[in-house]
């Protein structure tokens, strides 16, 4: 959450091994789309979000990440 403004920024994340079925792609919420973990960790960012979410998928002990930031400021996320 912004600190400042209030504003929040969600992201929902799901881990899978497997899936069947076709991906809805364009939707309300934005782009949706299945990558790998390799993809994860290529994927073009200019503030490193994608990156920031490694851990969620690589390590079992977190089930959600939050990041209260304010404008123009570093930030770090916080795993639990």
């Amino acid at each position: 959450m912004n600190q400042k403004t209030c504003d929040r920024f969600i992201v929902f994340l799901y881990k899978t091994t497997e899936y069947a079925g076709e991906l809805i792609t364009d939707c309300d919420e934005g782009k949706q789309a299945w990558i790998t973990i390799d993809e994860l960790r290529n994927t073009p960012s200019e503030n490193q979000m994608a990156k920031n979410y490694l851990p969620m998928f690589l390590e079992d002990q977190y089930s959600e990440a939050f990041g209260p930031w304010k404008d123009d400021e570093p930030w770090d996320i916080i795993y639990k």
